[in-house]
């Protein structure tokens, strides 16, 4: 891609992705496909029944009262906090534990259409209006991201602390693509890691993720395609990864346990990304799939990994631990 092409791709997707954002939250807000009942007001008592909704919801300065995996979200998003006393759901999956969610005396249900199944939605909204929130199919997933966040923020009651968040984000992403100018390396992937057995899988979060999309914001075109993918992954290897000039990796478990066996591996030793020292590890404590707060947390340390000084010493982001 020419530079010329990638600078007119990036002020679309900013100058099309707000203006898609402001008219989609003006047409969608109420919508009655994916709310059951008025919600009341002020809400206190919020029962998120998936990951994505709990992050929004935290990061709005509301403890849920419910979530699924409780355990398991602790472990795998340690940059996010659940209370100990948040009532455990069960399985993000949607085998939701209705005696435990009606014991904690929920006022508001929030989820995500596309995760609730449609079998049982009628059983939770017999326990409090349920609020099914994801954009349109057709609506690009850094746009919905922002969508949903101001949609929660609006039925919690917290529109400003969500247009706060947003605005936080447009900052760090215009201090970022300053930052940047002139020292973005072409040839940027942004891969999460997972390890079946002893066999590691590799990960793309293309340029159709919300995560890919914010970075080519600042400036970094993020190759690759997405086929087709919802959530912009595609599945590659590491021979693909072999021009790679940075990798951002995922900082989570996956990449923890890949990392003795990639040690091993000719072919990760031949990704040009690992000969130069730049494999610099990013979102740890955080979903790739997180909204606004992870998203701008991802642009701040790309920033910081492509700092001056950090290029000097070659060293992985400053946040990770060797």
């Amino acid at each position: 891609m020419r530079a010329d092409d990638a600078r007119t791709r990036r002020e679309f997707l900013t100058v099309a992705g707000a203006g898609l954002v402001g008219g989609l939250l003006a047409a969608c807000s109420g919508d009655p496909a994916t709310s059951s009942t008025a919600t009341p007001t002020p809400v206190t008592r919020v029962a998120v029944l998936d990951w994505e909704r709990a992050e929004d919801v935290l990061s709005l300065g509301l403890q849920p009262v419910a979530a699924p995996e409780v355990a398991a979200f602790t472990k795998t998003l340690a940059g996010l906090r659940l209370a100990s006393a948040t009532a455990d759901l069960g399985t993000r999956a949607g085998g939701y534990r209705l005696a435990e969610l009606r014991s904690a005396q929920p006022q508001l249900l929030l989820g995500t259409l596309t995760v609730v199944p449609a079998a049982i939605r009628k059983d939770l909204e017999q326990i409090a209006p349920l609020h099914l929130l994801d954009g349109p199919s057709n609506l690009q997933p850094l746009a919905r991201a922002r969508q949903n966040l101001a949609r929660t923020g609006g039925l919690l009651g917290r529109g400003q602390r969500a247009d706060a968040l947003t605005t936080a984000l447009d900052h760090a992403v215009g201090k970022a693509r300053e930052d940047l100018r002139g020292r973005v390396h072409p040839g940027t992937w942004l891969v999460q890691f997972t390890v079946a057995g002893k066999q590691v899988q590799v990960h793309h979060l293309g340029p159709g993720s919300a995560a890919g999309m914010q970075l080519d914001q600042v400036g970094i075109i993020n190759p690759g395609t997405d086929l087709g993918d919802p959530r912009g992954v595609v599945g590659t290897d590491l021979a693909a990864l072999k021009g790679a000039e940075v990798l951002l990796v995922v900082d989570d478990a996956g990449y923890r346990t890949a990392r003795p066996l990639l040690a091993k591996d000719p072919a990760w030793r031949a990704v040009h990304a690992v000969r130069a020292k730049r494999v610099w590890p990013v979102l740890a404590g955080r979903s790739p799939f997180g909204g606004v707060g992870t998203l701008t947390t991802l642009v701040q340390q790309v920033a910081a990994a492509h700092a001056p000084a950090k290029e000097a010493a070659d060293s992985p982001s400053p946040s990770v631990k060797k």
